[in-house]
């Protein structure tokens, strides 16, 4: 089973990008033109077009200033035939070999993913020169397209920025054209603009969302909080206090909450978050006698997202692909087993287990649709 991980991405180990280029500088690997085609080709978008109905969302013109709103599929060949770049939006939720990307590659480098894919005509840019607040990988899928990658203006920047504001004086960091397979790495805060080479463009957008300190400082202030009345009472007269009063205030809240862990503040940012659950024999897993499931039977974790779980209350809770449930804290042992094996005979799970207990609790995870059985053997 093919595994869209950073090492597949880059056609090579990973260890370079992470300590040389990750929030550091533009990177570019050439790959074959073919390696991209099960992913998102130009067929697929002519089927997306169908199949979405182009749906409000779904599609997105660019530039802006364009039709918006709902359009059928003869109004965006319009439209792309007029010179604009045409975005099937949100396919990491939409298409189902885009969201398997999304999912392994994302649990891979530990964030979420938002993957678009751009149509651009010939000669066509779909934005100005600007910069992202999140780092992209840009993967070729059909014909060219030239970017101009530029020094940061603004180093890992929180906030997007459009044209007007950007420091023309940014020397040129990359200047390359993306053909079919390739795979372009762009940090955020690197203003960048690409046009399209004469035969057109189609290429996905990768944009990572990892947890920045900021994040986890505003998801501590958040939970804090939530368990500080001090912190919830009205600021009077705030501008007569300095900000080591307010660090004062929050240091005094999280001594009295001890039991915040990062795990919660994790959580916390989680909350909103859905993991989409890949297609594959879900349905047929679901309707299966689980009675006949014995220590001899495989089974594979849901894929679509990463296992998340902790402790609360004696409890132990468990999260995969939108499943909730809870369990006693004696199944630790069995969830970080979970957590890091995809795939696994009952029989397998820790010894701390009986026969017994382990067939039991992996009825329940089918039940609830956390794994699925397989007729693949792997021990």
């Amino acid at each position: 089973m093919l595994t869209y991980d950073l090492c597949w991405l880059l056609g090579q180990s990973a260890d370079e990008f992470w300590s040389e280029k990750y929030e550091k500088s533009p990177a570019l690997w050439r790959g074959d033109g073919r390696r991209f085609n099960e992913l998102f080709g130009m067929e697929d978008f002519e089927r997306y077009l169908t199949i979405s109905g182009c749906s409000d969302g779904a599609i997105v013109l660019a530039p802006p200033g364009g039709t918006s709103g709902r359009l059928d599929p003869h109004e965006v060949e319009l439209a792309w035939r007029a010179g604009y770049s045409v975005i099937a939006a949100d396919l990491h939720k939409r298409w189902p070999e885009v969201i398997t990307l999304a999912a392994d590659l994302g649990a891979a480098m530990c964030c979420a993913l938002a993957v678009n894919a751009y149509l651009s005509p010939p000669e066509g840019s779909a934005f100005a020169r600007h910069y992202d607040a999140h780092d992209v990988f840009i993967l070729q899928t059909y014909g060219s397209k030239h970017w101009l990658v530029f020094d940061p203006a603004d180093e890992l920047p929180v906030m997007h920025t459009q044209n007007a504001q950007l420091n023309r004086d940014s020397a040129l960091a990359l200047d390359a054209e993306l053909r079919a397979g390739d795979v372009l790495y762009v940090p955020r805060g690197h203003p960048h603009v690409a046009t399209a080479g004469s035969e057109g463009s189609l290429h996905l957008t990768v944009a990572l969302s990892p947890s920045r300190w900021v994040d986890l400082a505003h998801a501590l202030v958040d939970v804090l909080a939530q368990q500080s009345v001090e912190l919830r009472r009205t600021a009077h007269d705030f501008t007569s206090f300095t900000t080591t009063d307010l660090m004062r205030k929050l240091i005094e809240a999280n001594d009295a909450s001890a039991s915040i862990c990062m795990t919660e503040l994790q959580r916390y940012l989680d909350r909103d978050r859905v993991d989409t659950a890949l297609p594959g024999g879900a349905l047929e897993s679901l309707i299966s006698d689980h009675e006949r499931v014995g220590l001899d039977t495989v089974v594979q974790r849901r894929r679509g997202g990463p296992v998340r779980w902790g402790l609360r209350d004696g409890r132990v809770w468990l999260t995969v692909c939108g499943r909730r449930m809870e369990l006693p804290e004696v199944a630790v042992s069995a969830l970080e087993y979970l957590s890091r094996t995809e795939q696994f005979r009952i029989s397998n799970l820790p010894d701390a287990y009986s026969d017994r207990a382990k067939v039991t609790l992996v009825r329940a995870w089918l039940r609830e649709g956390i794994v699925l059985r397989t007729q693949v053997t792997h021990d």
